[in-house]
């Protein structure tokens, strides 16, 4: 079906401009009115009314003066990370962990267990029993938690919102978003992993900079996530970003997914459990490779190099098809780790370039590390009332019309 026309009107323009004041203040604040609407080529009057706006519903906070300039000092503003508050829960299959994150993106509080592979059910009274001590941690007012974001390690049934494809017990269609938000109290969001993780970055590491990036999630197995022109793009079926399936061996080992040879099999965590003979709890597995990465095991750079030689088709395909500036690298596996594979990617990557291009994405390590997943899913509650998404300057028809805010803490 073709998309229909839109336009725009006073009410929707100024919602957007609300959003870029406000996205304005929290990737450059503490800053002044003057630099805002310099930023942003605003008027200072729209800016001045704007900015007034939120100081009186709490949103941001003045902290003080800029110093050294001509005149009176300006009066700095920064986003109120007191002003509300979100959950941020990962499961995986060797862990669950929680965030609470205030709005500026400072964790106020986290919880991890080990698990494996529990059953829906357990799952949510473990992650019932973690908000709670959370809040023991971090005393925060209820109505101050306006949302919380869920993310799984695979497909998201966008209809239901349930997992599509999860090859765990009890977990395939089971309504682990509906029995959270009757044990939680809060909205809650659900969205895989890896797109999650994309949109940490995007909202609180170094992806504030770098509208167009794609990230590569290392959690038990590999996701991807890609932001375009600073929003998600999640694909048709919410699938954009699979990474971990691309097909790196013809006929090669038999995945999860029902394929043989994908990339997840070569070079994600669970393939260096597997192939460096890495046995036992997920605890235990992990506390055995950090200790080899902190002792710079030869054997672990030797399958680091093995990975990066069977990642690096896959990056030269993003990189060709989706000319994207940054390439970010997260989630579970250590830094030293997570670096080695870049430092080791790069002249794989060098050998396959066509030439003439002027710039290559960069390859950088994510800000977040093993909490990136999580951090992602404190993020949904807000991202869309925050981002200054393009299409909010559209008319929309009533099917397609906005969602309200989820509590009204937050009215942008």
């Amino acid at each position: 079906m073709a998309r229909e026309l839109a336009g725009t009107n006073n009410g929707h323009a100024r919602r957007f401009n609300r959003r870029v004041v406000l996205e304005a203040i929290r990737v450059f604040g503490p800053i002044s009115r003057a630099e805002i609407a310099r930023r942003t080529a605003l008027m200072f009057p729209t800016v001045s009314n704007i900015v007034t706006e939120f100081l009186e519903q709490d949103i941001v906070r003045t902290v003080g003066r800029a110093t050294g300039a001509r005149g009176q000092p300006a009066t700095l503003i920064a986003l109120n990370g007191d002003a509300a508050f979100t959950y941020g829960l990962h499961l995986d299959r060797g862990q669950i962990r929680t965030l609470l994150v205030d709005l500026a993106g400072k964790v106020r509080a986290r919880a991890m267990q080990w698990v494996e592979t529990p059953d829906a059910a357990e799952t949510v009274s473990m992650v019932e029993d973690m908000v709670l001590s959370m809040h023991a941690d971090a005393p925060v007012s209820p109505g101050r938690v306006i949302g919380a974001g869920l993310t799984l390690p695979g497909p998201v049934d966008p209809e239901t919102q349930t997992s599509a494809a999860l090859p765990y017990p009890g977990w395939r269609g089971a309504p682990l978003r509906d029995e959270l938000q009757k044990r939680l109290g809060v909205p809650v969001s659900v969205e895989r992993d890896a797109p999650a993780a994309a949109l940490g970055e995007r909202l609180h590491g170094d992806g504030r900079s770098v509208p167009d990036f794609f990230y590569v999630n290392f959690t038990y197995g590999i996701g991807g996530g890609l932001i375009l022109g600073g929003q998600p793009y999640r694909g048709v079926n919410g699938y954009a970003g699979e990474i971990g399936h691309y097909p790196s061996v013809r006929d090669g080992r038999p995945c999860l997914c029902g394929a043989r040879g994908c990339l997840e099999n070569y070079a994600s965590p669970a393939a260096l459990f597997s192939d460096l003979g890495i046995a036992g709890p997920p605890a235990e597995a992990a506390r055995r490779l950090a200790h080899m990465s902190a002792d710079r095991d030869p054997r672990l750079l030797k399958w680091a190099g093995e990975a990066a030689e069977h990642l690096a088709p896959a990056l030269m395909a993003i990189e060709n098809m989706l000319d994207v500036e940054a390439i970010f690298f997260g989630g579970y596996l250590p830094k030293a780790l997570v670096c080695d594979m870049i430092d080791l990617v790069k002249p794989a990557l060098q050998s396959m370039r066509m030439s003439g291009k002027k710039r290559h994405p960069e390859l950088r390590v994510a800000t977040s590390g093993a909490d990136a997943a999580a951090m992602g899913a404190a993020v949904l509650p807000v991202f869309e009332l925050l981002a200054p998404d393009p299409n909010l300057m559209l008319k929309r028809t009533e099917n397609s019309a906005p969602a309200e805010p989820v509590r009204s803490v937050l009215q942008l």
